[in-house]
Formats: C-alpha cells, sequence, structure tokens
C-alpha cells in the first residue's frame, strides 16, 4: 500500500520528531521535540477547507448538497448534505490542549488532503518490567466517510499504512459524527480521555 502522504503544495504535508531513518517512507520536516501542534500545523502546512454550492451542468442549484473544497489549492474533496459540520484539523488536533503530558510526535494530511492526523507520545509505562510506548491518536476527514476519531494505540502513525495499523491496537477510542455542535463534542471526548488516563496513572 502507498504511504499517501499529501504533496498537494509540492512538498510533503508531514512533520515529525526524531530520526529520518526511523519513517519508512523518508518524507517529511523534522521537527523539535517540543514543537506544539499549532506550530506543527502551519509547518506541514496542513488545509483548511470551506464549503461552496453546487450546480448542475445546466446551471440550476443542487438544493441540500454542498462541495467541500481546500482553501490553499482549490481542490475539490467531496460533496456533502448541507446537514454536515466541516471540522477543521487544527480543530480536531485542539483537543491535545485538554490532556496533560503530550508530547507531539507526528502529524500529516493524506489523500490529497482528504484525511489529517496528529499522534502525541504518551509518557512510558513500565508494566511486568517491559517498557510500553503509547500515543494518543487524532483524526478527522473531509472525505465524507471519515468521522473525528480520537483513540490510544502503541502504533506511531506516520502514513496511512499506519493509521491503518493503529486501528488494530486501538484503545478508549471515540468518535465525533459531522452532525450538531462538533466543537463541544470534540473538548468533551478529551475530557474524557483525560480522565481515562488519569485513572491508568493511578492504576
Amino acid at each position: 500500500m502507498s504511504h499517501e502522504i499529501d504533496f498537494s503544495t509540492g512538498r510533503a504535508a508531514f512533520v515529525f520528531t526524531g530520526d529520518r531513518r526511523e519513517i519508512w517512507h523518508s518524507f517529511g520536516t523534522v521537527i523539535a521535540e517540543g514543537v506544539t501542534w499549532r506550530e506543527a500545523v502551519a509547518i506541514a502546512s496542513i488545509p483548511t477547507v470551506h464549503t461552496e454550492r453546487v450546480f448542475t451542468a445546466g446551471g440550476l442549484e443542487c438544493d441540500g448538497v454542498r462541495a467541500i473544497v481546500r482553501d490553499d489549492t482549490g481542490a475539490f474533496l467531496a460533496t456533502v448534505s448541507d446537514r454536515y459540520s466541516v471540522i477543521q484539523y487544527a480543530d480536531a488536533f485542539a483537543v491535545m490542549d485538554r490532556i496533560e503530558g503530550l508530547t507531539l510526535s507526528t502529524m500529516g494530511a493524506l489523500k490529497g488532503g482528504k484525511i489529517a492526523f496528529a499522534c502525541a507520545k504518551l509518557p512510558d509505562d513500565v508494566i511486568a518490567g517491559d517498557l510500553h510506548r503509547r500515543f494518543l491518536y487524532v483524526e478527522s476527514g473531509h472525505d465524507r466517510m471519515h468521522s473525528y476519531n480520537v483513540y490510544l494505540t502503541e502504533t506511531r502513525v506516520v502514513c496511512d499504512n499506519t493509521r491503518r495499523a493503529s486501528q488494530c491496537d486501538a484503545l478508549a477510542k471515540m468518535r465525533v459524527l459531522h452532525r450538531g455542535d462538533t466543537d463541544a463534542k470534540i473538548a468533551a471526548s478529551g475530557d474524557v480521555m483525560s480522565a481515562i488516563l488519569s485513572g491508568f496513572a493511578e492504576s
């Protein structure tokens, strides 16, 4: 399978901390540990989008239908209903502000900007003498199929392949559909995840 990293702007929409040799596809920009997710959004050129009206070839407007379009390139991403609530990628990643102890590890856009993700490292755990890496993973999509998702995983996501792999060991997964007050629902998911992690730390 392809890495699916977005190159719509002429360069890889992907950033990561650490050694490039750990990134199998070798694309992207190295960032220092401690770079915030807001800074990473700009460095990685994570796209923003808007919606536009849809017309037939004859010039008639299609009622109840909108097109999702990238702000930077003008590329069409998907057709959605007018009930669809756009979740800007930066708004999805803001959930990380509600959780303590995170260090951003990777962030990127995939499939022409139809999906974007952020992967933040949690403090390592030692269980029965074994070291366990854990990450908080956040993603959302503008392709009509992908909702907002946040979960815990032991997989460091660097591409679409590892994104899919992370779903196999996902824990405490929460999803927000593109409906209604998505900002409040995303904030609530962060509070729940914070409580879950606090429970892990106390156990």
